[in-house]
Parts: C-alpha cells; structure tokens; sequence
C-alpha cells in the first residue's frame, strides 16, 4: 500500500491534499477576506454619534461612575462596555484599539457559524453560511464599528445553538452554556430580550405540540436553566426598569408595509433598497416551489424539524415581538436587529444546500450581490465630525460661540474638537462629551432651556463674537416639515405647539434646530455656509458648519 501511494502521480496527491483540507482553506480565506472587509469598513473615516458616545462613557474615570451614566443616562446594559475599557487599558486608548476589538468579534463570528451550521445541518450548510456571513453587508458593517453589534450576533448565535443543543436532551452541559450565553447576551444590549422571548415562546410551543411524550427531566433542565440567568440578571433588573421608563427611543407609528421593509433587510441582511425587491423574489419562488412542485423544506424526522423550528422561529419571532413593543419604544433599528441575523443566514444557508440543485450557483450569486453592496459601502464615509472639528479649530478665534444641534452631534465633534472655545450643545448650556438621553423628548420641549440658548445667542451677537452653528445637512432645508407647519410666530416661540405633530425625540431636536437657526439669520443675516466632504465623499450622518458674522470674514471652503 506504501508503494502504491508513493506511485500515485503527483497531481493526485495534491487534489488529494486539498480534499483533505478544504474545509480549512475556505473558512482561512474567509477569515482573511472578513478581516480585510471590516478594516476597511472601520478605516472609511472619523467616529460617528453612537461610537463617540460610547467612547465617551467608556473613558468616564471611575468603573462605578460609569455604571451609574449608564444606569440614569443612557439605555444599555454594561458588558461590552466593560470589555472595551478592559482592551483599551491592555492595549492602547486610541481610535484604532477601539476599532480592532469589534473587527476581532466580527471575523470570530465566521468559524463559528461554520461549527454551528455543520452540527445543527450538515457540513455544507456551514460552509455556505460562513460565506455569507463573511460577506453579510449588515455584519460587516458593523462589525467596524465601536459599538456592541459586533459581540450581540455572536451572543445570539450561542445561545440559540446551545438551547437547540439542550433541547435535544444532550444533558446538563449546554444548558449551563445556554445559561452563560444568554445572560452575557442580555447583559449586551438590552434588545436581547427579544430574543429570550422568542426563545421561551419556541420552547413552550415545542413542548405543547411534539408528538413524543413529554421528558419532564428535559422541561426541569430548561426551567433551572431559566431561573438560574433571571437570578442571575436579577441586580440589573431595576435598571432596565428605570431605563425603560426614561430612556430609549420613542414610539415611532408602522405601517405593513414599513415592517416588512425592516423585516426584509434584516432576513436577506442588506440595505433596505435592495432587501425588498430580493426578499419578495425568494417568497415567490418558495410559494411556487410549494404550490407547483410540491416541494417542502420541512423535514418528517423531529431532530431536523426542532433544528428549523429554532434557527428559524426564534428570528422571526424575536422580529415580531420587536415590532409590536415599538407601539410603546422603538426597536426595529438595523444594527439591533444584526442580532438575529447569523440565524438567519444558517437558514438560508441550509435552504441553498437542501433546495437548490445549484448550491454553488447560488452561493456565488448571493455572495456577489452582497459585495457590491459592500463596495458601494467603502465608498461612503460614516461620518466627516473629524473633518468639521479640524476646519472649525483651524479658523476658529477664542471667544467663538460653538452651538451644535441636535445635542447628539456633539459627541463626535467634541471627540475631535480641542480647543476651549464656549458651546452650547442644546438642551445643555456646556460643552458635552457623553449625551444625557434621559427624559430627552421632555428636555428638549421644556422651553426655559430654549429660553436661555436663544438668550445666550442675543448676547452673543450684542457682544461682537461669531456663532458657529454645528448641524445635519437637512436641518437647512426650506422644505423640511417644521417649517411648513409652523407659522414664523410658533417659530420664535420657546413652546411648542401640543398640535403639532412630533412623534420621537428626533423629530423635536429638529425643529429646535430649525428655530435656532431663524433666529442666528435674524440677528446676522445670511451665514457663510462650510460644507465639509472629505474626498468628495457622502455618508449617513453628514454635517455642515454655517459661521454667523458681523465682519463676514474670508474662510475656507472645504
């Protein structure tokens, strides 16, 4: 037999090397590919709103200072946050330390969902869901962001996989890990409760309606395991309360048709442009796949129908719940709902490789729509505060007034921003780094912080000195809703009408923007107005400078 082998030609006994490890060299590459990808995506430019404010509060002095910010002034829980100041204090306190931990959990991600997909399916589920998970434009991006939408889908994805694994009465031993998983998860973001409540639906419904004998060893291992992580959560509960009553986003009304737009881009992960029209062509071919061909996706052995009933039920039933609670608070945002996402791709990854007699046709044909959505990603910056605190600080004299509205953009231009010039970050009267989103909305309608700001403007102007307005783009626009519902009176008025309508916090913040704004144009005239786009390049969150002047002075143009 030795001779044999030694007399194989030598290109058989390289096909044969790389049979041998093929599942290496793929998930290698797609490691190599992922990291290449978030890099970049983390490198396009400066730090925008959220990753300012969580750098922010990250460097808050003291562990139980910190704590408390989050506690009365934010609405997440603490872990990742701990986690970063535990890198920074390794590593370095910089800019690209911060980044290189959400990269790091984002290519994690990748064998992962490969060792997931190839014990819950089969082995080329897991390889196809790699891929895609690689390439996901919604992971990807933000896996380069300095903010916990990295660590959340890996949290999900275990805690998922070790109550499918429990579940199928493999002992103690991942209940434990389920338990470990999901209070790590909870203690994440608190959007993980969805989650958990689609878990806990699934399981229910899973022991109403299997037709096996119900194992009550298997019902008391999984309720143990459920009142282990609420004893556990337990010290976090009355801050979740407290941060549920005053901060979080508004209510925000949805229509079907908004719904399953959020529902599309979160199942096929791409920007919601794209996510519609592909998500309605996969729900029609599945409906004639049903229909014509009477094929099913859905398996007659129980093992494979608990496995469809978890990676698929818990992330629409996660959605679902999501949904309804947004009546009472928001949560449908794209970067929460990344948490479900790894499950949903497995999903789809198995659809391919069960389904379809092309899996590598449509592996490619995935991958590659994907990519092009990345690559127009590259293309966008996430922010250009970086640049407009550098064109500010280079013109700026020192009894410049620096007003930034909406308050929220303070965070990334002060991240950038040293000098000590005078701010008023409406509805604080001081310069700020980390925001207050407590009670926001009641802060931002109180009209004795507006009183003292359109105050402090009047003696700005009366003193001589130059206010420079720090604002989004579309806060200048003539046709914006403000400015067509309120008369010029309710315009310079500190209060608000109670008829009009402004359903969330940022619609409010806006319309301040707006009175600020009429008010600079009454007192100075017409601005020099800055638009800052590095490398001719747009993005999300953009901002614009305007300088209000008697002297109306040459600037630079950027």
């Amino acid at each position: 037999m030795i001779a044999e082998s030694l007399a194989e030609p030598t290109h058989n006994r390289k096909q044969s090397f790389y049979a041998r490890h093929q599942t290496t060299i793929i998930l290698a590459s797609c490691m190599l590919l992922g990291l290449m990808l978030r890099i970049a995506l983390a490198g396009r430019s400066g730090l925008w709103r959220d990753e300012a404010q969580f750098l922010w509060i990250v460097r808050i002095p003291s562990l139980p200072a910190m704590l408390d910010f989050l506690w009365h002034h934010e609405s997440h829980p603490p872990l990742f946050y701990v986690l970063m100041r535990a890198w920074l204090s390794l590593f370095s306190d910089s800019e690209a330390a911060a980044l290189a931990l959400p990269v790091l959990l984002g290519v994690i991600l990748i064998p992962i969902v490969y060792r997931v997909g190839d014990r819950v399916f089969s082995h080329c589920t897991g390889l196809i869901a790699a891929i895609l998970v690689t390439v996901s434009p919604l992971l990807a991006r933000y896996s380069g962001m300095v903010r916990p939408y990295s660590l959340l889908p890996l949290l999900c994805l275990l805690s998922v996989y070790w109550l499918w694994d429990g579940l199928r009465g493999r002992g103690a031993r991942p209940w434990v890990a389920h338990t470990i998983a999901t209070l790590a998860m909870l203690v994440t973001h608190n959007w993980a409760w969805m989650v958990l409540a689609a878990e806990w639906i699934i399981v229910a419904g899973w022991f109403a309606l299997r037709r096996e004998p119900l194992e009550w060893t298997l019902v008391r291992s999984w309720a143990i395991a459920q009142l282990a992580l609420l004893v556990v959560y337990s010290p976090w509960l009355p801050i979740l309360l407290y941060q549920s009553r005053h901060a979080g986003y508004d209510a925000f009304p949805l229509n079907p048709f908004v719904a399953f737009a959020y529902f599309a881009e979160t199942v096929i992960s791409l920007p919601v442009q794209a996510a519609v029209p592909v998500c309605m062509v996969l729900i029609v071919t599945a409906a004639w796949r049903v229909a014509v061909r009477r094929a099913t996706v859905v398996p007659k052995d129980g093992s494979r129908q608990l496995s469809l009933l978890i990676f698929v039920g818990i992330p629409l039933l996660a959605f679902g719940v999501a949904t309804l609670l947004s009546i009472k608070k928001f949560l449908l945002f794209p970067q929460c709902l990344t948490s479900i996402v790894p499950c949903v791709l497995l999903s789809i990854a198995y659809g391919i490789a069960s389904l379809s007699n092309m899996p590598r046709v449509v592996t490619l044909v995935f991958t590659s729509i994907y990519i092009v959505f990345l690559v127009k990603d590259l293309g966008e910056i996430k922010s250009n505060a970086r640049e407009v605190a550098s064109v500010v600080a280079a013109q700026a004299r020192p009894a410049d007034l620096i007003l930034i509205t909406p308050v929220w953009y303070a965070s990334p231009f002060n991240y950038y921003y040293t000098l000590d010039n005078p701010q008023s970050n409406y509805p604080h009267e001081e310069r700020r780094g980390a925001i207050d989103y407590d009670d926001l909305r009641a802060r931002l309608l109180d009209p004795e912080p507006m009183a003292r700001v359109r105050a402090r403007l009047a003696q700005a102007h009366g003193e001589g000195r130059r206010i420079w307005l720090v604002t989004a783009p579309y806060n200048l626009s003539d046709g914006y809703h403000a400015r067509r519902v309120l008369s010029d009176k309710a315009l310079g008025s500190d209060r608000l009408p109670d008829t009009l309508l402004l359903p969330t916090y940022g619609h409010v913040a806006r319309v301040r923007a707006i009175q600020l704004q009429k008010q600079l144009d009454t007192l100075y005239g017409t601005p020099k107005t800055i638009v800052v786009s590095p490398d001719g390049r747009e993005g999300p969150e953009m901002l614009d400078v305007l300088l209000y002047a008697e002297d109306d002075p040459t600037l630079q143009t950027q």
